[in-house]
């Protein structure tokens, strides 16, 4: 166990990059290092088979008036143009595109789903724009079924979803959207799901109106406009960035007075219990 090993590992660096850093060390060192990282990497599977197992169960036994959320930002799209000129390739404009699959169960109790795309031009990504969107899709499912519980499932990303800003909406839902609300984060890294799919489906259709110029796309709101005429099986919906601007400044004293909650990025799970 004294001989000489050399292996490469993922390490974080100072500035905040992932690279690979050759390690070198001892077998002893090596063998102790692996474990380590075993008893680590079994709690990390055993969350991602245990959360959609939960996920299965929910939307096995969703009772009429509940519904799941799955949602997630795709990656943003980049306006481009078939045949454009030399300049324009160094000033692309971009658009959001958050995506969502909502679960809910019909009046003959069979389990449906409608898939959503909302548009905009805020490219922050950040807990105002998650409002703000939901908002938006809550108001259109409304028209669908009827909402009196919504369990919401995403990635775990900081900036977007899990934070203490964000999670206060559980605590508001009732009184924002007359319903009751869950909301449930994957694993790091085990977050895709059909919302990809929706994602990759509306910048798809739309990229394929522009080379086939029966488009023309210079602003997240033509591409709304384009995604809704090629897109027929799934919800477009537009929120324009001054929407998310509004939002900010109604819930700016909300999130002033909100308090730090302890170890935020190990929570998978959470959930309104009283109103005190």
């Amino acid at each position: 166990e004294d001989l000489s090993v050399s292996y490469y590992q993922w390490v974080t660096a100072d500035d905040g990059r992932v690279r690979k850093e050759l390690i070198n060390c001892t077998i002893a060192d090596a063998k102790e290092d692996l474990t380590a990282q075993h008893d680590t990497f079994g709690r990390h599977v055993y969350n991602i088979k245990r959360q959609f197992q939960e996920l299965r169960y929910l939307k096995e036994s969703l009772k009429q008036g509940e519904v799941i959320i799955q949602e997630d930002f795709a990656e943003n799209f980049q306006v481009k143009h078939q045949r454009e000129i030399m300049a324009a390739h160094w000033s692309n404009e971009m658009v959001t595109v958050f995506t969502a699959v909502v679960y809910f169960r019909n009046a003959q109790g069979v389990l449906e789903h409608s898939s959503y795309a909302v548009i905009s031009d805020e490219l922050a990504h950040d807990k105002a724009s998650v409002y703000t969107f939901n908002k938006a899709i809550l108001e259109s499912v409304s028209k669908i079924t009827t909402v009196e519980k919504v369990h919401y499932w995403s990635d775990g990303a900081g900036s977007q979803f899990k934070n203490r800003y964000n999670l206060t909406c559980i605590l508001y839902h009732k009184q924002d959207f007359q319903s009751e609300a869950t909301w449930s984060f994957f694993e790091t890294a085990h977050g895709k799901g059909p919302v990809d799919g929706v994602g990759g489906e509306v910048k798809r259709a739309v990229w394929r109106s522009i080379l086939q110029e029966k488009a023309v796309v210079t602003t997240a709101e033509e591409f709304y406009q384009t995604a809704q005429r090629v897109c027929q099986k799934i919800n477009i919906l537009h929120v324009p960035g001054q929407s998310v601007s509004e939002e900010i400044e109604k819930l700016k004293s909300r999130w002033e007075s909100c308090k730090a909650i302890p170890q935020t990025h190990s929570i998978h799970f959470v959930s309104k219990t009283n109103d005190s």
